[in-house]
């Protein structure tokens, strides 16, 4: 059983060590397909674990008791907020669907670099024996802020037929090349130092440091395209295998069941396929660069296709919902929440 938990934690928690190469060396037409892939049978999955967790897992019955009621207060503005705004009339807001759905995105993109930033910060506080400042700075300014500013660097790189009309002075080659080697010296800089400062932690802990250090310094010199692929896969493949962990250690909290590990990654996979061609809608086409004329025909769709832009709302709203229970139930400066946690990932630190 211990070599099962070392390999499901390789697998899913170390991620990055593995996709990074299949990312980087598989031709364009295939590692399109091993996003469409991720996007099946990750995405959703990944997205709807954790609201069973909190509200269906009885070790987090405490704190439902607790906190449910403002959880659910707030899911439910989380919910009904993108359909009214998205729904309100166009004379009322002199906006058009497009615009109101691009105006949505801005924060979807700031909460997601947020989320995915907390969720590395999350598993390296998992594996540290102690707290420490470094490991926070770490994943907030090198996970969450660099890859960003990378990008910015680079011109809005997926965006740049669209903004060329309006965007800011483009910067000189030289400018880029050295902005991108500054961001590079500047990760590989803090990973030296977080591993050197906290030298004393497990193996688990610099592995996954590791990991994530990578899959920032993909940001440089990865096509956009690729990073963004890699960022997201990484992402989806952490949580997935930590929640079905979690849901496997179910009837026998503190101990690792493979078998029910395994069963609860095939169910939520399934249970998310027949929703996947309704909610992709959100997913960015990654395989080509946005140009005018793709957002001419995207707002010509959502004018006359109501049913579409319900499935857009719902798809930002169950995202920014992802978020809120992520965050309530791995909040670990809860001490009610601290305790339900460590109940159920205990087998991970091995």
């Amino acid at each position: 059983m211990y070599l099962y938990q070392k390999n499901w934690n390789f697998f899913w928690f170390y991620s990055g060590l593995w996709l990074f190469p299949l990312v980087l060396w598989l031709p364009q037409g295939s590692w399109n397909v091993l996003y469409v892939a991720g996007l099946i049978g990750l995405w959703l999955s990944h997205r709807f674990a954790t609201i069973w967790i909190f509200w269906c897992h009885c070790v987090f019955e405490p704190v439902r008791q607790q906190s449910g009621q403002k959880v659910f207060k707030v899911s439910l503005l989380l919910f009904v907020f993108p359909l009214i705004w998205l729904f309100l009339p166009d004379s009322f807001l002199h906006l058009s669907p497009l615009q109101r759905l691009m105006i949505l995105a801005i924060p979807d993109v700031l909460f997601s670099f947020y989320h995915y930033a907390a969720q590395h910060y999350g598993l390296l506080r998992l594996y540290q024996k102690s707290y420490s400042r470094e490991v926070k700075w770490f994943c907030w300014v090198i996970v969450g802020i660099v890859p960003m500013l990378v990008e910015l660097l680079r011109g809005f790189s997926l965006l740049q037929d669209f903004w060329s009309d309006w965007s800011l002075p483009a910067l000189s080659k030289t400018f880029v090349d050295l902005g991108l080697a500054a961001a590079l010296l500047l990760i590989a800089g803090a990973t030296l130092f977080v591993l050197w400062k906290r030298r004393g932690e497990s193996s688990c802990f610099h592995t996954y440091l590791l990991s994530v250090s990578l899959i920032s310094a993909s940001s440089v010199f990865l096509t956009p395209e690729k990073f963004l692929i890699l960022w997201t896969l990484q992402h989806w493949f952490v949580s997935v295998g930590l929640k079905s962990a979690m849901m496997g250690a179910e009837n026998t909290p503190s101990q690792f069941s493979l078998k029910h590990a395994v069963f609860w990654v095939v169910f939520w996979g399934l249970m998310a396929l027949p929703l996947f061609p309704l909610m992709e809608i959100d997913v960015f086409p990654y395989s080509q660069r946005v140009s005018k004329d793709w957002f001419v025909a995207l707002e010509e769709l959502l004018q006359n296709q109501s049913w579409l832009l319900f499935f857009a709302a719902i798809s930002i709203a169950t995202g920014w919902i992802h978020y809120w229970h992520d965050r309530c139930v791995f909040q670990q400066s809860d001490s009610v929440t601290k305790k339900a946690l460590n109940l159920l990932i205990y087998q991970v630190k091995s």
